[in-house]
């Protein structure tokens, strides 16, 4: 059974996840996927290069801000009790593959957030690198909790954005605050 070991050092709120990874390859000796823990003790497929390519391409394409958006964003996944992280990233590379350049990572978040709940829910979008649906992978309760937790952010930095452009500075702070609590 395979399992993630979390690393976290107390006192900073970042922390790092160890998944073991054992590489599939075809008769020809071409990798052709990663199996990796799922979260629920069982094995799940990723595709090689995939990720590593993907994200590389969207950053360039976002002016280098797709890393730190994805990283602002698995922080607030972890602290609203959100989806679960190992979905996260592959999530996050949909949304932004759909989306038009965002020249700032306040944008790009605010953009993330009000696209996102929408897609959980579409019949026809489905992110998960092993093709389930989305309801079978996580249920229709978590599937609804999510989509509802990212209305309220999105809610919530469309009216941070707003102040920012009204040069309510303080209002704006507090507005971030309520989506991302302490950082």
């Amino acid at each position: 059974m395979g399992q993630a070991i979390l690393l976290q050092q107390l006192g900073i709120n970042e922390s790092f996840k160890i998944l073991p990874t054992i590489p599939v390859n075809n008769p020809a000796g071409e990798r052709i996927y990663y199996l990796i823990p799922d979260g629920t003790g069982n094995w799940a497929r990723k595709q090689a290069g995939l990720e590593a390519d993907s994200f590389e391409q969207l950053d360039k394409r976002h002016q280098g801000n797709f890393r730190p958006t994805v990283r602002l964003l698995k922080y607030w996944n972890r602290q609203s009790g959100g989806l679960p992280e190992e979905d996260w990233e592959w999530l996050a590379l949909k949304v932004f593959q759909q989306m038009e350049a965002c020249p700032s990572v306040v944008g790009a978040i605010a953009k993330f957030f009000a696209r996102c709940p929408a897609l959980l829910v579409h019949p026809s979008f489905d992110f998960s690198p092993e093709g389930i649906e989305l309801k079978k992978r996580w249920g229709t309760a978590t599937l609804e909790r999510a989509r509802a937790t990212l209305e309220a952010a999105a809610t919530q930095a469309q009216t941070a954005i707003r102040y920012e452009e009204q040069g309510e500075f303080e209002n704006a702070i507090a507005a971030w605050r309520q989506i991302f609590k302490e950082i």
